[in-house]
């Protein structure tokens, strides 16, 4: 239950996401514990060096953020659980993994030249398609365009509502497209780059995102461009359209397969030490523990 409080604080007030937490927690816990005994056992041990390399790279790593630990005493500090456990946890996180690295050379040699060739005709011939419906959602797009820039200014808003009921692939349709107010970093780039550049009552030319052709109508603009707080009120019509898969390099799928066949058997690995190692709860635990 403290281990429970320091991470889950009060995100975990319902039954079911306070279950899921206990589950994540006690099942690393039990990792940890279980692997870091193995390691120790079989002769492995963090060093000086070590210890003092990581700790430089942790530091490093979230360098850029405004409230980064200044020290590695900094951060130990700032863990709820106390100076002493976050030191220990970190240098068994080290131990752990000089074991796992260590199962990893057991891995069989596989030879991934023929699964890395199909894969890449698969994506090749996936995208091929991808263009035929790229080109007709094109075409639907700017037909929707062509026929709205023949509306009256002042009919605009509301022929907009009406054709995104009718054609529109997003949710919002049902609302006639609209999206309510919303500020940067809402939407995706490519859309809110032109939406919070868009003139009131003016129909955008079709924007390309990750999700398919938009068109974009902005009704409303709230505080000054570019400053801070700044929102629009939009609405727009999505034809919906496959991005295209990038084409990956030989090399690139080999490291694919490889990073998936290598989870795959540290998976088990962990597995089978957490079998062997015959964990048993007293009854007041087993709710806690993972299904």
């Amino acid at each position: 239950e403290k281990i429970l409080v320091a991470h889950g604080g009060n995100a975990v007030n319902d039954s079911a996401t306070r279950q899921a937490t206990c589950n994540q927690i006690i099942q690393g816990f039990i990792i940890d514990r279980v692997l870091g005994k193995n390691a120790r056992d079989a002769g492995l041990s963090v060093t000086d060096e070590e210890l003092i390399n990581r700790e430089a790279a942790l530091l490093k790593s979230v360098s850029g953020r405004p409230d980064a630990p200044r020290t590695i005493e900094d951060y130990y500090r700032r863990n709820p659980l106390g100076e002493v456990y976050a030191k220990r946890e970190f240098e068994q996180g080290i131990l752990i993994e000089k074991y796992i690295s260590l199962e990893k050379k057991k891995m069989p040699k596989v030879n991934y030249s023929n699964r890395a060739s199909e894969y890449i005709n698969a994506v090749i011939a996936s995208n091929e398609c991808k263009r035929v419906s790229e080109k007709l959602a094109l075409e639907k797009i700017w037909e929707i365009k062509s026929s709205l820039d023949k509306a009256p200014f002042c009919d605009v808003a509301k022929r907009f509502a009406e054709t995104a009921i009718k054609v529109s692939e997003c949710p919002s349709s049902k609302v006639g497209g609209d999206l309510g107010e919303f500020g940067r970093g809402r939407m995706v780039k490519e859309f809110e780059d032109v939406a919070f550049k868009l003139a009131v009552g003016k129909v955008s030319e079709p924007v390309r995102t990750k999700f398919g052709y938009h068109l974009i109508l902005v009704s409303n603009r709230i505080g000054n461009e570019g400053a801070s707080g700044q929102k629009v009120h939009a609405s727009h019509i999505l034809i919906k359209a496959p991005a295209m898969q990038k084409v990956p390099t030989k090399d690139e799928a080999v490291a694919l397969f490889r990073a998936e066949d290598e989870t795959r058997f540290i998976q088990d690995f962990v597995k089978r030490q957490i079998k062997q190692a015959a964990i048993s709860a007293g009854e007041e635990y087993k709710r806690l523990l993972p299904q």
